[in-house]
């Protein structure tokens, strides 16, 4: 786990719903911070993010679930196992990705859900980082407490290079930190033998 942004210098702490990774975290995770969970697929990652999450549910906080990966079906499926509650009324599940769409002069990439049946599905909008962030901001705006980006890793396509990639992700962290006021995980998908540049490669096999 290591940290990527953050606007606030602050010693408050908010925990993972781990014991013990509360204690190796010296209490949890820095209040109104982001930080990026990487790891192999199958490794866990999305049941960190939602015991963090589940936590929250439990303390009375807000909470938000950002799916690039997952329709909330294939999440109660996956989730199955555990005592995480993905109905109950202060979390919000929201899913996007970029689906190919045809147009005159080729393919483009547009926003859309998971589950395929939203108001964004039946537009044209361009995926982009600025407009992502633009969807996120206008839809899910409100006062959360803690989010969950699982996995950023779907927001790398759009991207020509992994500078405006970089660039991208540190808008997410300055909503939803800034914005929303939220304690921020965002999980990536990582398959390397080191972190030769840490959290600033944002997940990736290099």
């Amino acid at each position: 786990v290591e940290g990527t942004s953050g606007h606030m210098d602050t010693d408050d702490r908010v925990s993972t719903g781990i014991r013990v990774l509360d204690q190796m975290l010296d209490g949890g995770l820095p209040e109104q911070r982001t930080m990026l969970l990487t790891g192999g697929p199958g490794t866990g990652k999305s049941t960190i993010a939602m015991e963090f999450l589940q936590d929250g549910l439990e303390s009375g906080d807000e909470c938000l679930f950002v799916s690039t990966e997952q329709t909330p079906d294939e999440l109660r499926d996956g989730f199955s196992p555990f005592d995480f509650d993905l109905d109950h009324p202060d979390l919000n599940i929201s899913t996007l990705h970029g689906a190919l769409r045809e147009t005159r002069e080729g393919q483009e990439l547009v926003i859309r859900t998971l589950e395929g049946n939203q108001p964004i599905d039946d537009k044209n909008v361009p995926f982009t980082g600025q407009n992502v962030q633009k969807y996120l901001q206008k839809k899910e705006a409100g006062d959360y407490d803690r989010v969950v980006l699982d996995s950023v890793s779907g927001l790398e396509p759009v991207h020509e290079n992994r500078e405006a990639y970089r660039r991208s992700v540190l808008d997410l962290i300055r909503l939803f930190s800034d914005d929303f006021g939220a304690t921020t995980i965002f999980t990536a998908e990582y398959s390397g033998d080191q972190h030769d540049e840490g959290a600033e490669t944002v997940g990736g096999p290099d």
